[in-house]
């Protein structure tokens, strides 16, 4: 997590400015924000298990990331094209980057709700 965050504020220094069109063959944001957060969400979920980091990499790559695109009815490569697309692209990056944070902070919001309901009702 903290790599990808370190990349980010590279990307946001030294990328490039012009929004330009997405291309046909990439994903839009719309498509893409929620197979992101499915994947930050199992990066997370892994993070707060008492795994090697190694072993946790391995469990993401082979396992969870092929299960969130195909639940999406995403290509490996596809996914990568466009995840790579937006690591090049500023602009688009930071659109689509908004969507995913403010889906994850919603979805922690509610869970953090109904834990508050459930502990009330005990």
């Amino acid at each position: 997590m903290k790599q990808l965050l370190l990349l980010l504020c590279v990307l946001f220094l030294f990328g490039c400015n012009s929004k330009e069109p997405i291309p046909e063959d990439i994903l839009k944001a719309d498509r893409m924000t929620p197979v992101m957060v499915d994947l930050m969400y199992y990066q997370e979920m892994l993070r707060m298990q008492a795994m090697e980091k190694d072993s946790a990499k391995a469990v993401f790559q082979e396992v969870l990331k092929p299960e969130v695109l195909k639940k999406h009815g995403i290509s490996s490569d596809e996914f990568d094209r466009s995840y790579n697309f937006y690591l090049s692209d500023v602009e688009h990056f930071d659109e689509m980057w908004r969507s995913v944070v403010d889906t994850l902070s919603l979805r922690n919001q509610l869970a953090e709700a109904r834990e508050k309901r459930d502990t009330i009702k005990d």
